[in-house]
């Protein structure tokens, strides 16, 4: 009914006579309510490794398939799905004799995993395109030469080098 708990203790007036160990309560007797307990939130890192797990098995909803495709043991993957539903404080899937489902939460997280596993492959991307710095390729050409559906197939096979195309004018390169 109430989110939280209500603990009763008696303050315990200046007559020595009542007990710590009261058990019944009379007229005069004073009471009154701790505040709500709550969960202690505790700072957690997620790890992305166990998330791939978790995805693999949300996905085959089978523990032996996924670790097959994770080229990990069995054991391992279960030990590494029950530290994540640790961490989490949640349920993930119900195992039983008839295989595995997703519970509730389980939903939940494969809906938010894989919209993090995403963007931490975008950030990786970034960062690796940041430390290896910008690629860039400039192309050269003449006059009545199209390069334009050539540029446009090497722009879409390669997003993260900068296309350049420069018209070259002068005389043609002289034959060996």
């Amino acid at each position: 009914m109430f989110p939280f708990r209500v603990w009763f203790t008696v303050i315990q007036p200046a007559v020595a006579s009542l007990s710590p160990s009261k058990t019944s309560f009379g007229v005069g007797d004073t009471l009154k309510t701790s505040p709500p307990v709550r969960r202690k939130e505790r700072a957690m890192d997620l790890d992305l490794r166990k998330v791939r797990y978790f995805v693999a098995v949300a996905e085959l909803l089978h523990f032996a398939r996924a670790a097959e495709r994770l080229h990990i043991a069995q054991p391992v993957l279960s030990r590494q799905i029950r530290a994540l539903e640790k961490d989490l404080d949640a349920t993930l899937f119900v195992r039983d004799s008839h295989g595995v489902t997703l519970t509730p939460a389980g939903h939940q997280l494969l809906d938010d995993a894989r919209y993090l596993l995403a963007n931490a492959e975008a950030a990786r991307s970034r960062v690796r395109r940041a430390a290896n710095g910008p690629h860039r390729l400039v192309v050269g050409f003449r006059a009545g030469i199209v390069l334009s559906r050539a540029l446009r197939d090497f722009c879409a096979e390669h997003p993260d080098i900068g296309v350049e195309a420069r018209r070259v004018m002068g005389a043609p390169p002289a034959r060996a």
